[in-house]
């Protein structure tokens, strides 16, 4: 697979997923994704840029239709972000990465200049075929960038390869060599183009032979670092499309986590890393993500985890990406369906969104950015300590007024000691909290629940109910509706033919007011046997009406039946004419073979019809039905279970005929 394609579709599967956290029943373990316009984002990094202890994000903005260069968003309190400054304001650079490049113990920005080919070529900014140095001054700032020549610029990783102290690059282009630039430890390099020749691809660096120097894992091949900025070739991946080494079965030793396409299938690996530095291939799974794929401990039980961006399912497409948690042996429970997404960035271009994680508001978990091209979303990870509220919810939707509601709070995790208090507020004053403004979640629990009191409203009155925990907010909506009756009940068509196969109308209940939560209205027939209702219809909360089906059956002779509703007490009634049928239809044969349980019937009608239905008129059992052969002819055979001894043939307009059946 081509570095284009490792790069730039990051469709991701991982093994053994076990069973799916319905998300209703769960507390949320993220917080919905807050987002930053940054034009062109299409890759994030996350550091500490200006010194402050809290994480800043770097963006690429390679997304070339939106916008260009690179940009910074630097960290506030509580994992919120000022708006996005532009540090370069030309070129579409594919990948950035953050390090000490001049030995001044301040975090510098190095830029890939290579845009993605699939992409037109940008107009302006440094040459494509280059990387960038920005020396940062330790405030958020950067001095205009050093560039440095190459023979690529797509993708690339930093580590100190030949033992000097100072941060090297490794570097390639689209299918190019692998070039190692060497740190002169002021922001420029020695280019050494003879290193690795004839391998390219995405990069991850560590001491994988565990002999103290640097390796590559790079275009299906491990090379070992000979100490001196040279490599030799190892062993071939044992994952190809590799994304990301981490330790995922608690051995201390690094594992690998790929996937590559199969007759258009894609495939997820995992490879066991062994103390001697090879590898030892595991399962595959189905679980795909859209984007690339990061490892961290979400759930801080020193299990380390997968997430990939994706979205929920959609109609018959399933979910992709999510939160996978890890069980400690090299599998995963699904734990959140994806959320993020890709980008339609016109000409037939789709970009998938790319992830980056970090403590952002330094409680302790993990949390996620992703460059979704238009900008970043951050997504709080609610656990932590102290965990952040993740939720409130109400037990109704639409209550009268004087009825009592039951609030839920949640944090993401086990509360600390002393519990956490989370304070109230009503938008209107027909809600309030007869327990007071403030509820407390004990002690390492994650929910507690509180009462809210209700008043008479003359009017339906929308209420927002808000939670407030350590400067984060959660609300829930419910509406109290003043108190309504049932006014009436009525049925259409009100006259109808009462046919074998039943002949349906619509009865509708209505309301004096908008239903609260749980309206049922009781439904009876004055003759079942002639007009079947169903015992009861639900009106939709905030609804004024329901509608429900009757079904009216054969009658020897006009009749008349009365639908009643029943709510609260009040009932209220409509009548329903239901008329015999009439004998537009004449039986000319019907008889019924026994040793073959064939029953053959012959009619005419003046019924403007196709087909007539065939009923047993004994037990009024649709038989089947038999088509127009001629002008006003009907014939046809049925398969029909004996005995068979009388039969009803019947047009949809309301014509019959009953007839006893000649046995053969």
């Amino acid at each position: 697979m081509s570095l284009l394609s490792r790069t730039w579709h990051f469709a991701l599967l991982l093994l053994v997923v076990g069973h799916m956290f319905t998300a209703s029943a769960q507390i949320p373990r993220f917080r919905s994704p807050v987002s930053y316009p940054v034009p062109g984002a299409s890759m994030a990094v996350l550091a500490d840029l200006n010194g402050d202890g809290i994480l800043d994000i770097v963006t690429a903005n390679g997304f070339v239709y939106n916008g260009s260069g690179v940009s910074v968003l630097l960290g506030k309190k509580n994992g919120a972000f000022q708006p996005a400054t532009t540090i370069v304001a030309a070129g579409n650079p594919s990948w950035i990465l953050v390090g000490d490049f001049n030995n001044d113990g301040k975090l510098d920005i190095a830029v890939g200049n290579e845009p993605n080919p699939n992409y037109p070529p940008p107009v302006g900014g440094p040459p494509v075929d280059s990387v960038s140095i920005l020396l940062g001054k330790g405030d958020g700032t950067f001095s205009p960038s050093i560039d440095t020549q190459t023979l690529g610029a797509l993708a690339m990783a930093a580590a100190d390869f030949n033992g000097d102290g100072k941060l090297d690059l490794a570097i390639t282009g689209v299918d190019g060599p692998i070039q190692i630039l060497l740190g002169n430890g002021d922001g420029t390099f020695t280019v050494n183009t003879t290193s690795v020749s004839g391998v390219s691809g995405g990069f991850v660096t560590g001491d994988f032979n565990h002999d103290g120097k640097q390796d590559l894992l790079a275009g299906g091949f491990e090379l070992l670092g000979n100490g001196d900025g040279t490599f030799t070739v190892g062993q071939a991946l044992q994952v190809s499309g590799l994304q990301i080494v981490a330790d995922f079965n608690g051995d201390g030793i690094p594992d690998q986590v790929g996937e590559f396409v199969f007759k258009n299938t894609i495939i997820g690996e995992l490879a066991f890393g062994l103390p001697d530095g090879t590898w030892s291939p595991s399962i595959i799974s189905d679980f795909n993500a859209d984007g690339n794929l990061v490892a961290a401990d979400f759930d801080g039980d020193s299990k380390m985890d997968l997430f990939g961006a994706g979205q929920a399912a959609r109609g018959t497409l399933p979910s992709e990406g999510g939160l996978l948690l890890g069980n400690g042996d090299g599998t995963f429970t699904l734990a959140v369906t994806g959320f993020g997404f890709s980008i339609d960035g016109g000409a037939g271009v789709a970009f998938p969104a790319f992830s980056a994680v970090g403590d952002l508001d330094r409680n302790g978990s993990t949390d996620v950015a992703m460059a979704v091209g238009t900008g970043v979303q951050v997504s709080l990870n609610t656990r932590g300590t102290p965990p952040l509220l993740a939720q409130l919810t109400t037990s109704a939707t639409d209550v009268v007024g004087g009825a009592t509601v039951t609030g839920t709070v949640s944090v993401g995790g086990p509360t600390p000691t002393g519990g956490a208090r989370v304070s109230l507020t009503s938008s209107s004053p027909s809600a309030t909290f007869p327990s007071g403004k403030t509820v407390l979640i004990p002690a390492g629990l994650q929910t507690a629940t509180f009462t809210i009191s209700t008043t008479a409203v003359t009017a339906a009155t929308t209420v927002t109910i808000t939670g407030s925990y350590n400067s984060f907010k959660q609300s829930a909506h419910f509406t109290i509706v003043p108190p309504f009756s049932l006014s009436s009940v009525s049925i259409s068509p009100s006259s109808l033919i009462g046919l074998y196969g039943g002949g349906p109308a619509t009865g509708t209940v209505t309301l004096s007011g908008p239903a609260s939560d749980a309206t049922v209205v009781n439904l009876s027939s004055s003759l079942p046997a002639v007009v079947s209702v169903p015992a009861t219809v639900s009106v939709k909360a905030g609804s004024k009406t329901a509608i429900f089906t009757l079904t009216a059956f054969n009658v020897s002779a006009d009749t008349s039946a009365v639908v009643s509703a029943t709510l609260q007490g009040t009932t209220r009634t409509a009548t329903v004419a239901v008329r015999k049928e009439t004998p537009t239809v004449t039986i000319t044969k019907a008889e019924y073979t026994v040793s073959k349980s064939n029953l053959l019937v012959e009619a005419t009608s003046s019924d403007r019809v196709t087909t007539l239905q065939v009923f047993n008129s004994v037990t009024g059992q649709l038989v089947g039905s038999i088509p127009l052969v001629n002008v006003g002819k009907f014939s046809g055979q049925l398969t029909v279970a004996g005995p068979f001894t009388s039969v009803a043939v019947q047009s949809s307009v309301g014509g019959v005929a009953v007839g006893s059946v000649k046995q053969k």
